[in-house]
Formats: structure tokens, sequence, C-alpha cells
């Protein structure tokens, strides 16, 4: 790294101020017709990069998402939010291929867990961009490896399917 973690931490706290300013002008501009999926977008366990989850949520607000955040303080908090609410999706974003395992683990936990039995898991982030089949390996149901990507595959999976 060529940047010390106190740089890195401020230019990602102007990065994080420059997404709110924008973000009420980039919502006045949706691409179609509201979406109306319930998506749960968290880090994957232990993950510290939120930056691309935050911006992905942003795009899907846009899209006429209604969405609910992470992280949560611990697995239990994540079991307890999709059990009290129905999510139609929920998405992790994870960058290192090192947490794979807890990954599924936390994925097979929503899915034993949830108010919809037929919600959709998304994973993305970096490690699922240069590896796509790590999308099946811990249990969820697909990857895009962008924000309009991810808009795309949400327009064709259609609410009805997973309400």
């Amino acid at each position: 790294d060529t940047c010390n973690f106190a740089t890195v931490t401020l230019a990602m706290c102007q990065l994080h101020s420059l997404l709110r300013t924008y973000s009420p002008m980039f919502a006045a501009t949706p691409t179609g017709p509201p979406l109306g999926h319930r998506v749960l977008l968290t880090p994957a366990a232990d993950e510290q990069h939120s930056f691309g989850a935050v911006m992905l949520a942003e795009f899907m607000r846009r899209e006429g998402c209604e969405i609910v955040m992470g992280p949560f303080p611990s697995a239990r908090g994540l079991q307890a939010a999709v059990r009290q609410s129905s999510f139609t999706i929920v998405a992790f974003s994870l960058s290192c291929d090192s947490k794979m395992g807890a990954l599924a683990r936390q994925i097979a936990s929503v899915r034993r867990a949830s108010k919809n039995p037929a919600v959709a898991i998304l994973v993305g982030g970096n490690v699922f961009n240069e590896h796509p089949e790590l999308v099946s390996r811990v249990g969820a149901d697909w990857t895009a490896r962008d924000a309009r990507e991810t808009v795309e595959l949400l327009r064709r999976l259609g609410v009805s399917a997973h309400q």
C-alpha cells in the first residue's frame, strides 16, 4: 500500500460525504419503473470494505428498492433482521477470499432464518468479480460485477418471483 491507514480513512470520509451530497440528484433520475424489491444489504462478516455496498444501495434506491443496510453487530442480529422482515433479496459484499467459509455460514443462516423462504441471495465484491465460480460455493444465487449489472438482474428477477 502507498497510503497509510489515516490517509485512507480520511479519503473514505470524503467519498462518503460526496456520495451523501450527490445522492438526492442521483435518486431523481430512475432508469425505469420502480423495482419494488425489499433488500437487506450488508458487508459479509468481519468485512471492513463497505463503500461499494453503500454506492450499490444508492443505485437500488434510485430504482425503487427499499433498502435496509448492515452491518449487524452479530450473526444473531442478522438472523433477527431476516426473521422479522420479509426481504426479497439479501446482498452481501466481500472483498477477499479468506472469508469465504464465514460468508457461506452467514448465507446458510439467512436462508434458515428468513421470513421469506424464497429469498434471493446476491454476493458482490472484487473476489466474485475475479472468481464468479465462488458464487455457488458460498450458497448464493447470483452476483453482478457492478451496480448497473445488479439493476439489470433485479429487473429480470422481478418482484413476484420472490414474494
